[in-house]
Order: C-alpha cells, then structure tokens, then sequence
C-alpha cells in the first residue's frame, strides 16, 4: 500500500483485520441479496447447510432432486470426505482442494444447454421448475415489514442463553452482525448494522477492557458473566474442601499400569502425574494446567477418570473449557462426588 503521509513509501498490508471481518461482510452481502431476490419477486427460505451453522438463505420452490443434480462440486466434497474418513470444515477444504480440476473454458449457450439437459433428465424441466418456484413466492407472499416488536425479538433472539454469542462468550461488532443477518433476510440490509449497533447499547451487552489481543472493541453478555462467575465461585469453594473422595499412591499406581495396558501406550509424566494428584488430593475439584490441544485435551479427560473407577469408585465427572492461546490456566475443571 502506498502511504499518503509525509514519510511516503509502501508497507505492506496486514490482512489480519480483513480475514477477520470477512465472514461479516459475506453476512451483509447474503442479507443485500436476499433482499434483490425478494424484490424481484422471489420467496426464500433459510438454508442451514450440512452443519446447521452456514446462515445462508435459497429461492424457494427448487426441488432437492434439483439442487443435487446441480451441486457436484459438494457431492465431489462429500465424497472424497467420505473416503478419508473426516468431515470437519478444515477436511472439506482439503478435500476441495484436492478434488478441484482445472476449469475448461465453455460459452454460456453451452452451459446453459447443457444444465436444461440435466433437468430434462430429472423430470424437472425449466417451465416445470419456474412454474414450482413462483407457486412458492405466490404461497409466502411478499416479505412482511419489519416491525419494532419484531426488532425487539431478534435482538432477544440474538443474546439468548443458547445463542451464537453466548456460546462465544466474548465477541465484538462483526459477531453480532454474522449471528443477526441470517434474522433478516429479505429486509432492507441496512438494518444489520443499525439493528447489530442497537444492540451494542443494549444493558444485556457489556463492553470489555483489556482483553488480551483484542483489535477492537470487546463485549461478553451479562448473562454469560454471571453464570461465568457463579462457576468461578463454585469452584473456588470446592477447591477448598478436603472431603471428597481420594484413594492411596499405590491403587493410582497400579490402575495407571491396567489404563496402560487397555491403551497400548503409556502415559506420559505429566498425565500420570496429574491423575496421581487427582485421585489422592480429598479436593472436590481440580484444576490442570496444560498445553491447549485439543488432543491431548480429550485424551486425558478420557484416561483420568477410567484411573479413577479403576481405583474402586466411580467419579461424578464434569468439565469445563476456558479458552485462552498457548498454556491456559484452569484448562480443565473436573468435579468429583461421592
């Protein structure tokens, strides 16, 4: 980028930011389109996509055997995905990549008779499917104006206990516009942003200072601080007992060796050390400190309680994730019973 200051020069730039609102601004771009397809007369409907979270929205009225027969590049995903065994969002983009040919040039008259010909073929001719899609528009009507009630409640909507920003926990600005958008689709797009700064205002959302790595302005819900603290001091509290249940050094020792011999590997220092102060410490709760990856995560939350019950009891388990970059400390929290 060419500077404009007195210095001059280039810099190169920092994408970060960019990568970052990315998704918002598909969001905004999804919710303009859907309003041109409403006022050329169309009706639509939420398209969740094979995740349930893609929040994009489709014409009405188009037949699955139609949408399959003109989706072979997700069939070719899917299948290559099938064929590996994996299904997460970072799988389906290799798979994507690994399945992409190079494109072959053909003109729109081709195409354009080549895609009626799969739809001849499907039984669904195009004066079939135009007649489909304007008996679904004529059903829904024309999408109703927005009312202040209804703002009201997708707002309500949008900071609930089991919502998108919940579940994040800590968000900003172009969160809330990726969880509000797929609420407005067919309305004018500019209320994303007003109705995503309304509710920036409102008192259920609270601003953050010194959040660590922040690039703008953070925000948690009030809800999610209280429950978040009520957490915090229940564990505090069980971290001071010393009646729970605790067994000795020697059963610890001798139920590592059967984990052990059931994993086909052995523990590493750090989990038999871990599991060796959970079960002989009498706390009703335990916080591990350690690497935040996921694997290993998962693989230590499965082992310890199986040393557990080993040992003669069976532990009243939970646990509870705080996010953080690097080590994190309280990584996992897992209260024991009797």
């Amino acid at each position: 980028m060419e500077m404009a200051d007195a210095r001059g020069g280039w810099k190169a730039a920092d994408t970060t930011a960019w990568r970052e609102h990315l998704h918002a601004a598909t969001m905004v771009g999804r919710a303009a389109s859907s309003r041109t397809a409403v006022e050329l007369g169309y009706g639509i409907e939420a398209e969740p996509g094979p995740s349930g979270r893609l929040g994009h929205w489709r014409i009405a009225g188009v037949p699955g055997e139609v949408i399959e027969v003109h989706s072979k590049r997700a069939a070719q995903i899917d299948a290559e995905c099938a064929r590996r065994g994996e299904g997460s969002y970072q799988a389906r983009a290799v798979a994507a990549r690994n399945t992409r040919n190079h494109k072959q040039h053909q003109s729109e008259a081709d195409l354009v008779r080549r895609w009626r010909s799969e739809l001849d073929g499907i039984g669904w001719p195009a004066d079939r499917l135009a007649a489909a899609i304007d008996a679904a528009s004529a059903e829904r009507g024309p999408a109703p104006r927005l009312t202040l009630s209804d703002a009201r409640r997708i707002m309500a909507e949008t900071v609930a206990a089991e919502g998108d920003l919940a579940r994040r926990k800590v968000f900003s600005r172009r969160h809330v516009i990726v969880a509000m958008a797929p609420r407005l689709y067919g309305q004018d797009p500019r209320l994303v942003e007003a109705l995503a700064d309304r509710l920036l205002a409102d008192p259920e959302v609270v601003p953050l200072v010194g959040v660590a790595g922040a690039r703008e302005r953070a925000y948690s819900l009030a809800s999610v601080l209280a429950r978040e603290t009520a957490i915090a001091e229940g564990l505090s509290r069980s971290l001071g007992r010393t009646d729970g249940p605790a067994t000795t050094a020697r059963a610890v020792t001798d139920a590592i060796a059967e984990v052990e011999a059931g994993l086909g590997v052995p523990l590493s220092a750090e989990q038999a050390s871990a599991a060796m102060a959970i079960c002989t410490s009498g706390r009703a709760a335990e916080i591990v400190v350690g690497v935040a990856d996921p694997t290993s995560q998962c693989l230590f939350l499965s082992i310890w309680p199986l040393i557990w019950s080993s040992c003669g009891d069976e532990p009243c388990v939970s646990q509870r994730i705080f996010p953080g970059r690097g080590f994190v400390a309280g990584r996992w929290w897992a209260g024991l019973c009797n």
